[in-house]
């Protein structure tokens, strides 16, 4: 049996990047800074969002929001055009809560609905 379940929360370092597919899916990219317990440093994880999803976290999620995600890890290997091997893990988001409102410093929890499934036959856009 596996298990492949990731669940976060941290802030964005910063801005979500929109694409699309070469299928046209909306996808999302975004870094997010989890502290350390009693520590004063962070871990940064890319996270990708695919379709409604996605659309959510550009319209409303900007650099320094608190959100929790729950997806699981993906890693992927790609080779750039002069022939260089490149590798990346990533989170691949399910579900995104935001955990605090505009100009409110307590958090308030409001979840977004589930993606749409994740296209598995389409590349990257970079």
């Amino acid at each position: 049996m596996t298990f492949n379940r990731v669940i976060l929360v941290g802030r964005l370092a910063r801005a979500p990047e929109l694409q699309y597919t070469s299928k046209g899916t909306p996808m999302v990219r975004f870094n997010l800074a989890v502290s350390r317990p009693k520590q004063d440093e962070a871990d940064f994880f890319v996270i990708r969002a695919f379709g409604k999803l996605a659309e959510v976290v550009d319209d409303y999620l900007t650099k320094g929001k608190l959100i929790l995600v729950e997806g699981f890890l993906q890693s992927r290997r790609w080779q750039d055009d002069g022939g260089g091997w490149h590798s990346i893990v990533e989170v691949v988001a399910r579900n995104v809560t935001f955990l605090e409102k505009k100009g409110q410093a307590k958090p308030a929890p409001q979840k977004v609905a589930p993606p749409e499934p994740i296209p598995e036959d389409d590349e990257p856009p970079f």
